[in-house]
């Protein structure tokens, strides 16, 4: 499949299509395919105008019709850290904010661990993967969907499985989705280069506080066979060990990756 433009800028290559089944899939297959890769930079974002058979966390389908924003983000760092999947939300948040200042009336909150959520309603979701080959540094997958210049009756089946919203509904207005993606690009480049290479671990966790749901609730966390329930406090950075923990009642609970799939609200 031939992208309809390209760019390269510094060490970001960007890939964008018309329509493709799933940029991640597509991220997967490039990642697989020795040719392919040792021809990307640490950078490479795949977009697409339109992706017929997007997925979310735990393989729910994910719709991402013409007007969406629909990509995925390639890094090649020397880890995984535990925190870059909540650092994304906040950071595309950030972008959407800035991009709708004047227009959106409610700030974006994160639904742990990657739902972006205006008044209780999904705007877009992250989807996080760690692909480990041979000895090099893993390649961190970061699937982006957001619900943009659409409205909620194009979203189907989806919209009717659980309160789905969209930018064009909350704002009233439409948005220059390529100008979009930048801010998006800036904000994810700025606070992802922070995160690995300075000193901003704890400003991170003060900000993604100031916007995580269930802070205060009665909440569930399950670590391999071991289920935690109690009160979720938040995020907590120990100076000490310099690693970010889970607030649960009088626990704290390390932070990784597979721990975010694993958070969930008591009814």
């Amino acid at each position: 499949m031939t992208p309809w433009w390209t760019r390269t800028q510094r060490s970001t290559q960007v890939f964008s299509f018309a329509q493709v089944h799933s940029t991640q899939a597509m991220a997967h297959e490039w990642i697989q395919d020795p040719s392919c890769a040792t021809l990307l930079s640490d950078w490479v974002w795949i977009r697409a105008l339109q992706q017929s058979h997007g997925t979310g966390q735990r393989e729910r389908l994910w719709l991402s019709p013409l007007g969406s924003c629909s990509g995925t983000l390639m890094l090649s760092f020397p880890y995984a850290h535990p925190l870059v999947s909540l650092v994304v939300s906040l950071s595309v948040a950030e972008a959407i904010e800035h991009a709708a200042s004047g227009t959106l009336r409610e700030s974006i909150t994160l639904k742990w661990p990657n739902d972006l959520m205006i008044k209780g309603h999904k705007l877009g979701g992250i989807l996080t993967e760690v692909v480990e080959k041979n000895e090099m540094p893993p390649w961190i997958l970061i699937g982006i969907g957001i619900n943009i210049n659409v409205s909620v009756s194009q979203l189907g089946s989806v919209a009717q499985e659980r309160p789905i919203t969209t930018l064009l509904e909350a704002c009233g207005t439409s948005f220059d989705l390529e100008r979009l993606w930048e801010r998006i690009h800036a904000s994810l480049d700025h606070k992802l280069r922070a995160l690995y290479w300075a000193d901003t671990e704890a400003h991170c966790v003060a900000d993604l506080n100031a916007r995580l749901l269930w802070i205060g609730e009665t909440v569930w966390a399950r670590m391999g066979k071991k289920l935690f329930q109690g009160r979720f406090g938040g995020l907590y950075y120990n100076a000490r060990t310099q690693r970010t923990e889970m607030l649960l009642d009088d626990m704290t609970l390390p932070l990784s990756l597979r721990l975010g799939k694993c958070l969930e609200a008591v009814a």
